[in-house]
């Protein structure tokens, strides 16, 4: 029996609202930068003129005070522009309205959420007003207060509102995307399961380039003992942060082989394809953590009078490390990519149902 694959797709105006998001909160953020920081200039400024002229010291401090308050909004313009870009990558293929180029949207959409409210919460616990009082001296003590009272809680429920509009907008356009499960194809979950043990063979080459780099250290303090140090402690850390990678690759196991489940079971859902986004830049970020972050950069031998394999490992190591990165980072995408394709297509020779969505257009 053929499944019923028909589908609702949203309409264009899903992809003004989402790329409206960054530009609406970002000229509010702007504006409250602009007039809680001249507010705050303008008041050091009435405070400074009753100073000495010849208090150049105050009056240096001020000069940073004033590049201090014009950094801000130009920081918050430029993360929310940035933001603006990257949502660009949702809200196109939301316009296009095709059911792969909607998939698609919805992949986006969940990979730029952790990068979008990891910053709108850095924003948030931010010490502004600590930053503005930085750098600025009162031969008295008496410094004002850096900012209006209303501008950080202005600021920061903003922020909020921001993170919290990004939140429902994945609900409700999960739910907007009406399409029931499609069948997922069948290598996408095998590959997507293979990850753990595609992750894990990097801490194994973590451990064993530690075990390498202790005899090949000793062989050159022993060849060169003026110069080189005995730098096991180095070692010793190294093998710690091979122990962080272990954890880390473990938990990024766990997810995966959830998320193979997910799709063998219930097929390719907008929810699921926002939930491996999400996932997905996680990993990403991880593999890109390892292959420069390594144990034996972290370990602190590298300044030291040590041999440099403690600092650098074997020299095979770095090189296989970053190529079992890239396949990680090549067998995700691979997953990913082959079920938007699938949702124009069933299985080859399988009994799903192989004909295209049905697809009516919400507005």
């Amino acid at each position: 029996m053929g499944e019923d694959t028909s589908a609702a797709l949203p309409g264009r105006r899903w992809a003004i609202v989402i790329l409206g998001q960054p530009v609406v909160f970002g000229l509010a953020v702007w504006l409250l930068d602009r007039a809680g920081t001249a507010a705050a200039v303008e008041s050091v400024r009435k405070r400074l003129s009753n100073l000495p002229a010849a208090d150049t010291g105050t009056w240096i401090g001020f000069t940073q005070y004033e590049e201090a308050a014009a950094r801000i909004p130009f920081l918050t313009a430029a993360f929310f522009m940035m933001a603006a870009v990257l949502f660009v990558n949702v809200a196109a293929p939301l316009w296009h309205g095709s059911p792969r180029a909607v998939a698609a949207a919805l992949l986006f959409l969940g990979l730029t959420g952790p990068l979008y409210l990891t910053v709108l919460a850095g924003m948030v616990v931010t010490d502004v007003e600590g930053d503005l009082r930085n750098g600025l001296w009162s031969p008295t003590g008496d410094i004002p207060a850096p900012a209006p009272g209303w501008y950080a809680p202005g600021r920061a429920a903003t922020l909020g509102a921001a993170a919290m509009a990004y939140l429902m907008s994945v609900v409700l356009l999960t739910r907007a995307v009406a399409w029931r499960p499609a069948p997922a194809p069948r290598m996408a979950p095998l590959i997507l399961s293979q990850l753990p043990l595609l992750g894990l063979t990097i801490p194994v080459l973590d451990f064993v380039a530690i075990g390498q780099a202790g005899p090949l250290a000793d062989g050159e303090v022993r060849a060169a003992p003026d110069y080189y140090a005995d730098g096991k402690f180095y070692l010793e850390n190294a093998a710690g942060f091979a122990w962080t990678h272990t954890a880390l690759f473990a938990v990024a196991g766990v997810v995966a082989l959830m998320l193979a489940l997910l799709i063998r079971r219930f097929g390719v859902s907008p929810a699921l394809l926002a939930v491996q986004g999400a996932a997905g830049f996680l990993f990403l970020l991880l593999l890109l953590a390892v292959s420069v972050a390594t144990p034996f950069s972290l370990s602190g031998a590298a300044d030291e009078p040590v041999s440099p394999v403690l600092g650098s490992g074997p020299d095979w190591y770095l090189p296989a490390v970053l190529t079992q990165t890239v396949l990680c980072a090549v067998a995700y995408t691979t997953t990913v990519v082959w079920q938007i394709t699938f949702l124009r297509r069933g299985p080859a020779g399988g009994s799903r149902s192989a004909r295209p969505l049905d697809v009516r257009r919400t507005s």
